[in-house]
């Protein structure tokens, strides 16, 4: 849960109660810490984010598209960030600017995943309107470069 933006838990999670609190993540460090491992947090982006969609639809692009997901995502459901969208860009800060503070006791270190982007989610997407990699990769380079 992200206690700056309650509603991305509330409508976005499998079922009520199910993600992990501020007090939950304090509780995974000091376990860690304990044990001298350094448990650093992934905020995976801009892939596997169509939990967004529940709360910020506007910020996603190719929302759980049926009956054929393959074509846009690597496993279901599809739907990705906007990578050439500023509102995305800054809803993913506030969401590093109430997590990142709450880990750096534990770590000076976070993942952003990356990983499983599918190219064709940006053909769908009106800021990009294009799966060529040589248009996508300078946006991809931009989105995770905001974050560094």
């Amino acid at each position: 849960m992200i206690p700056s933006i309650p509603e991305l838990s509330e409508k976005g999670a499998y079922g009520p109660g199910l993600w992990y609190t501020p007090e939950d993540l304090q509780e995974i460090q000091d376990f860690a810490s304990l044990r001298g491992i350094q448990a650093y947090i992934e905020i995976d982006m801009p892939g596997h984010t169509n939990s967004i969609s529940y709360s910020h639809p506007e910020l996603i692009a190719a929302s759980n598209i049926q009956p054929n997901w393959p074509t846009y995502a690597n496993e279901p459901p599809s739907g990705q960030l906007k990578l050439n969208n500023s509102d995305a860009q800054k809803f993913m800060s506030l969401i590093v600017a109430d997590i990142l503070p709450r880990t750096s006791r534990g770590s000076n270190y976070f993942h952003t995943g990356g990983d499983e982007v599918n190219l064709n989610v940006y053909s769908l997407d009106p800021g990009i309107n294009s799966n060529d990699t040589t248009i996508i990769q300078p946006h991809l380079e931009n989105f995770v470069l905001y974050y560094v």
